[in-house]
C-alpha cells in the first residue's frame, strides 16, 4: 500500500461562485496508487471547470456591479451625499458598468465556442449541443436577443443607456411619506434610429 492520502474539499457555505471559493483539502485516509491517479484526474477536471467558468463569473460580477452601482447612487441621493455624482458622473459611470456587462456576455459566448471547438472538435456532439442551445435560447427569449444586439448597438452607435433620472415623490401607498427613485432607461426611439435590429424592430416599437 502506497501512502497517498484522500480527503474532502471544503468551501465557504455562503459563497456560490466556484472561482472565488476557498478550497481546503483535509487528509483522512490512505490511498492505493490507482485511487491516487483517479483523484488526480478528478482534481484536473475540477480545475479545468474552474478555469472554463472564469469568464462566466466575470459576467456575473459585472451584472452585480451594475446593480450595486445603481443602488449606491440612489442611497447617496437619499443621504444627500452628492460627492459620488461629482467624482464619477452617474450617466457615464452606469453606462460604463452596463457596457462591461454586455461585453462580458459576448466574450463568454465567443470563448466557449472557441474552447469547445478546439477541445472536442467542430463535429463533436458537445460542440453541436452548445450551438443548438445558444440558438434555442436566442430564438425563444426576447431578452437574450435584445441584449445580444444591444451590445452591437453600443459598440457601433453609442451608449446603451439613454436617460437616468432621480428624484422623490409622494408614496402611492401613503401620500404623507416620500418615495425616492432612480430610473435607468434605454431610449427606444433613439436605439431604433439607423440601426439594424435583425427583425426585432416590430417588437421594440411596442415597448414604451
Amino acid at each position: 500500500m502506497v501512502k497517498y492520502m484522500i480527503g474532502t474539499i471544503q468551501t465557504e457555505d455562503d459563497e456560490s461562485e466556484p472561482s472565488r471559493k476557498q478550497h481546503h483539502l483535509e487528509l483522512v485516509s490512505e490511498l492505493a496508487p490507482f485511487e491516487h491517479e483517479y483523484l488526480l484526474e478528478a482534481l484536473k477536471t475540477v480545475n479545468e471547470f474552474l478555469q472554463d467558468s472564469q469568464l462566466f463569473m466575470i459576467a456575473t460580477w459585472n451584472f452585480r456591479e451594475l446593480t450595486e452601482l445603481i443602488d449606491s447612487y440612489l442611497h447617496n441621493y437619499i443621504k444627500k451625499d452628492f460627492k459620488a455624482f461629482v467624482q464619477k458622473p452617474i450617466y457615464i459611470n452606469v453606462n460604463r458598468a452596463f457596457l462591461n456587462f454586455l461585453s462580458s456576455i459576448r466574450s463568454y459566448l465567443d470563448f466557449m465556442e472557441r474552447l469547445l471547438k478546439k477541445r472536442y472538435g467542430e463535429e463533436s456532439a458537445i460542440f453541436e449541443n452548445f450551438k443548438t442551445n445558444c440558438s434555442t435560447e436566442y430564438d425563444s427569449n426576447f431578452s437574450y436577443r435584445f441584449l445580444y444586439n444591444l451590445r452591437h448597438y453600443a459598440q457601433h452607435k453609442g451608449f446603451p443607456l439613454g436617460e437616468i433620472k432621480w428624484g422623490q415623490q409622494p408614496s402611492s401607498d401613503n401620500p404623507s411619506m416620500v418615495m425616492f427613485y432612480l430610473e435607468v432607461s434605454i431610449m427606444r426611439d433613439e436605439i431604433l434610429n439607423n440601426f439594424d435590429w435583425k427583425n426585432l424592430d416590430p417588437i421594440l416599437v411596442h415597448y414604451r
